[in-house]
Order: structure tokens, then sequence, then C-alpha cells
């Protein structure tokens, strides 16, 4: 009799255990699919409020269709066939597929991946001869800030490659990457650039360093006193808007060059500006130009020796030179010598 009631309290233990997991199962499934309906209504929310705040900054912005998918932990959020227009018409950005994730923990952080090559069309202009720009291995992350504005911007790509109407150049970036801050007020829009550039020797047509160059670059727009947002690259320029450059620095062993100065275009959209620059190993430059056959012994003796009269020697005793870079009348010129022409 004992082992019998023994056996009715443990089934029904068991009967109540079971029902108790087909509860909290069944609870647990609800409240997942219901995590991830708000997290998706938030993420569409939040995406939709984002793009309307670019399109209302001037910025075009078109889709075919926008898809949403993952489970409650992350959502992704995926454009097909995305562009967008530049507010100031300088670049047309098109990709075929364009995916935002979030995290339920961290909603006001979106992460993009950009999983096929993109184009981005560059406005044509005499002084910039390239005309679209092939993104490979795209990725970012985008800080909104409460209302749902774009903050902050942090992108890196593997490679980026320069294509003119002729036909692709041997030159392209790689392993770049791109900061923008206050982005939610763009004519103060502060960036942050820097990059490895491949393919000198084939531009050169010849090596000249085994060193790989790096550029790096830290500036901020300013200056515009228009008292409305500009619809063009012209309208930035003539309502006073400069690029205050901060840093500008190439590094391509033995050479080393900073700069700091200001940018802006002239009537014709040529570069102008001037910039106060700091050069680094020329001397050993200069040697090794001599020994790749770019120029003779004796024109390079003549160089190092203006420009040792123009430098200045460190406590180890290396040279260095301080000289203006400026950009005007379509030329580059190095103090009061014209380097290079813009055609």
């Amino acid at each position: 009799m004992k082992d019998k009631l023994l056996f009715q309290n443990r089934k029904k233990l068991l009967i109540s255990l079971l029902v108790s997991f087909l509860s909290i199962l069944l609870l647990g499934s609800v409240g997942w699919f219901a995590l991830f309906e708000y997290g998706s209504r938030w993420l569409k929310t939040e995406v939709e409020r984002a793009v309307s705040d670019l399109k209302q900054k001037g910025y075009h912005i078109s889709y075919t269709s926008l898809t949403f998918q993952g489970h409650p932990l992350s959502i992704k959020a995926t454009f097909q066939n995305p562009q967008i227009n530049d507010s100031l018409g300088f670049a047309t950005w098109q990709g075929q597929e364009m995916n935002i994730s979030m995290r339920p923990w961290n909603l006001y952080t979106l992460t993009v991946l950009l999983p096929y090559d993109q184009k981005i069309s560059l406005l044509k202009s005499p002084s910039l001869p390239l005309e679209t720009l092939s993104l490979e291995g795209g990725q970012g992350i985008l800080t909104l800030t409460r209302q749902g504005q774009l903050d902050e911007v942090s992108f890196s790509a593997n490679r980026l490659h320069f294509t003119t109407k002729e036909a692709p150049q041997p030159i392209f970036l790689q392993g770049l990457s791109l900061k923008a801050t206050n982005a939610s007020s763009p004519l103060d829009l502060r960036l942050s650039f820097m990059t490895e550039v491949k393919g000198m020797d084939a531009f050169l047509k010849g090596p000249l360093s085994l060193q790989p160059l790096i550029f790096s670059l830290n500036a901020t727009l300013s200056g515009f006193q228009g008292k409305t947002r500009p619809q063009s690259l012209n309208e930035w320029r003539d309502g006073g808007g400069v690029v205050d450059v901060e840093l500008l620095k190439f590094t391509w062993p033995p050479i080393v060059v900073t700069a700091e100065g200001t940018l802006t275009f002239d009537k014709d959209m040529y570069p102008l500006g001037s910039f106060s620059s700091h050069i680094a190993g020329y001397q050993e430059a200069l040697t090794r130009l001599v020994e790749t056959g770019y120029i003779k012994k004796k024109n390079a003796s003549m160089v190092s020796f203006v420009l040792d009269m123009m430098s200045r020697a460190d406590t180890k005793g290396d040279k260095h030179l301080t000289v203006p870079i400026t950009f005007q009348d379509r030329k580059v010129s190095v103090g009061a010598i014209p380097l290079w022409k813009m055609e």
C-alpha cells in the first residue's frame, strides 16, 4: 500500500515538473518572440529616423527593399541596392547590399557590414581626374544620439581602388580606416583618416622604397557662414567653408613629411590653400633616388646643398626641412618653386 502511494506521489511530481517545464518553455518562447519583435520594431524605427534625419540634411537616400531577420540577441536590417548622395553633391555611393545589426544591450550603437564590392562615383572636376572608387571589405560602427541622430561613424575597409575614364589606376589604398565625429552637424564635421598606399612602384615605374607609404589625416570642416544649409560644394565654398587640416602626414621611409594648414577650392574647383610642412629624411631619400636611377648624382648633390642651407639640424645631427606648401593657380608649390601643375 505504501509502495503504491509512493508511486502515485512520484507520478504526480513528475507530471507537475513536466507541466512546469512546458509552461516555462512556452513562456520563454513567447518572451523570445516578443523580444525579437520589440527589437525589430526598435531597429526599424531608429533606421527610419536616421534616414529621415539624413534626408533633412540634404542627403538623397534610396533602396529597393528593407528586411529584418536574426534573433533577440542580434537583429539585422538588410538594405538591397542602397544608394546615397551626399548633401554637397561630391560623391554618390551605391552597393548591392548593406547590413545593419543591433544588440539590445547597446541600442544606440549599430554595426554596418558591406558584404559586396561598393562603387563610389565622385563629382566630375578638372582638378580630380578620378571618376569611380571601388571599395572592398567595408564595415563600420554607427553611434546614434538619444534622439536617433547620427553622431559618430567609424569605418574600415580592406581595399579601395581608383578608376579614371581611361583605366583602373595602379595605386590603391589598403587597410584604410576613417572616423567621423560630430556627424549630427556635418558643416562642423571632424575627420580622422589613415591608410597604406600600395602600387607606388607601378605608378613610378620602378622600386623606390621597400617600405609601405602610410598616409594619415586629421581635419575639421569649418568657416561656413551661410544662413541656410549649402546644397552643393560651390555653395559651401562661397559661404566660407574650409577644411582645417590639423595633421597631414606621409611616412615613406626614409622620408617623413608632416604638415598643417587650410584647404578650400577656387572658382574652377581646383584646390586652394597653404600648409606649413616639416620634412625629415630627405638626404637618405636623395641617395635612394640616385641609387635607383631617378636622378643623376650631380643633380642630387646640388639639390642636397640647397636643402641643407634651408634646413636645421636636431640634437642627433639629422637634417630637418621646414618649408611652406601652397595650392594656388592650379599649381602645387614647395616654397617659391612650382612643383606640379594640375591639368
